[in-house]
């Protein structure tokens, strides 16, 4: 097990114990509507998910033992499995609040009308003239204005929306099993790597997207292609080490006997920012294009 932003402090550790978090798919009752409570199983999607797994193992099995292209149950229930690694973990949660962070001045703008805010202020006995709309506005959009707080139960919610959406994207794909014909291949908490077609580019139109099964195996789920047990090198394997390892929010993982992470280099973490496309004038409106992008975060002095 090796720190993700340390990975000269390596240390082993049982494969039972290396990424156990208790509660970190439990939804707690107050997260629901109350007519929602009554009957409701906290734990119930970390039961499901715990199925999904013991269930997938069969069919991965399969495929370590020669059985290659999948039948169409088993390519099923490995694109879900595949998926909710995707969705299952801290950076899927870490995107949707840089997501929510980056959005929600857009969202309090739109519905923050001047006779919305003037409204607000007279019945608060507070003064309402235009200087002091505008200066309202300012607050509630600025950095220190409104900006939402997610719960549990969004995360979850949200994860296996995704998640089911990406399931026959994947189930779609061409699917390949990489033989690197010895153990050279590691994992993270964030298992699954996409090779993207651009820096704004996203899963859907990823080049490949590649999961490693152990040491020396991976699927890849690409757009085109003949299907079929694929021999691969040593430049491959450092490839999707890469990924995997640096958008671990933790933790990497590897076989003590190997070396996966020797010449790789561990970048900046990365984060979604604001970038302006394209500029237009339509008289005094002027309007900006703009996309979320991935960059590495800056590092205070």
């Amino acid at each position: 097990m090796v720190p993700r932003d340390d990975i000269a402090a390596a240390r082993s550790v049982t494969v039972n114990n290396a990424c156990n978090q208790a509660g970190f798919y439990e939804i707690p009752t107050d997260d629901l509507e109350v007519e929602a409570r009554e009957g409701h199983d906290p734990e119930q999607v970390e039961s499901i998910l715990a199925g999904v797994e013991n269930e997938s193992k069969q069919y991965i099995d399969e495929i370590l033992n020669g059985v290659f292209p999948p039948s169409p149950e088993s390519r099923f229930r490995l694109s879900m499995y595949v998926a909710l690694q995707i969705t299952r973990g801290w950076g899927f949660r870490r995107k949707m609040d840089e997501v929510a962070e980056l959005v929600a001045p857009y969202y309090v703008e739109m519905h923050a009308s001047p006779e919305r805010i003037r409204g607000i202020l007279r019945r608060q006995g507070r003064p309402h003239g235009p200087t002091d709309v505008d200066n309202m506005i300012a607050r509630l959009v600025g950095p220190g204005g409104l900006r939402p707080v997610l719960r549990q139960g969004h995360y979850v919610q949200n994860m296996l929306e995704l998640a089911m959406n990406l399931l026959p994207l994947l189930y779609q794909r061409v699917w390949r099993l990489l033989d690197f014909r010895e153990p050279m291949l590691l994992t993270s908490d964030e298992p699954v790597a996409v090779h993207r077609s651009g820096d704004a580019g996203g899963i859907a139109d990823s080049r490949a997207i590649w999961f490693p099964l152990d040491r020396q195996y991976a699927l890849a789920f690409t757009q085109s292609g003949i299907e079929g047990i694929v021999p691969s090198a040593r430049t491959r394997a450092n490839q999707v080490n890469s990924i995997i390892a640096n958008q671990a929010h933790r933790w990497i993982y590897h076989h003590p006997d190997d070396n996966p992470l020797a010449g790789l280099e561990i970048g900046p973490r990365m984060t979604l920012v604001e970038e302006v496309v394209d500029v237009k004038a339509d008289g005094d409106t002027i309007r900006e294009l703009v996309r979320l992008v991935e960059r590495p975060v800056e590092r205070a002095e």
